[in-house]
């Protein structure tokens, strides 16, 4: 993800560009719980949405975070995590949308999720702290931080990320969090 880091976002470039039809979720049945929690089913499988839907679905998202249109894209974003709650990308996707209207405590749990689907990302480590940090959970957003800065070592393409972490956790520390 780190070398995607100088886009504004972190976000990864999506792979298509095809228009989704609007699909929705039923409520919450013990059928579907099953279905994805015994067998791996995506509520996107159970419904017919195709991978290449929930592709379109993300390009649509990613231009519309591309272009700072965090409002219009968290539609999109909510569509892919009911869809797919295991794909990180498209957690990642939805906490920054959330991130970038205000709902930090939403956005840092969102964050939280994609890092366990993919422990190594240092941006998902470093969003997570941004939020932790507006929430004035100064603490926890230190934590975050450094697990950033930690992850960023792993990959050569994360320089800036562990840089910006790095001036977190400065400010951090200045400050006596």
């Amino acid at each position: 993800r780190c070398a995607g880091s100088a886009q504004p976002s972190g976000m990864p470039a999506p792979p298509t560009r095809s228009p989704m039809a609007t699909t929705s979720i039923p409520p919450d049945t013990p059928e579907l719980s099953r279905a994805i929690f015994q067998y791996g089913v995506t509520p996107a499988v159970l419904h017919g949405v195709t991978e290449e839907e929930l592709e379109a679905t993300y390009q649509l998202a990613y231009e519309l975070v591309m272009e700072s249109q965090y409002e219009e894209a968290l539609e999109s974003a909510e569509l892919l995590v009911r869809m797919d709650p295991g794909e990180q990308r498209y957690l990642f996707a939805f906490a920054l949308c959330l991130q970038h209207v205000g709902e930090y405590a939403s956005a840092a749990r969102y964050y939280a999720e994609a890092l366990v689907l993919q422990a190594t990302d240092a941006v998902c480590a470093f969003r997570m702290g941004e939020c932790l940090m507006a929430m004035e959970d100064l603490d926890e957003a230190r934590t975050a931080f450094e697990l950033s800065v930690t992850l960023s070592w792993l990959d050569v393409d994360c320089t800036e990320v562990r840089e910006l972490a790095q001036q977190h956790l400065d400010e951090l520390f200045s400050e006596g969090a």
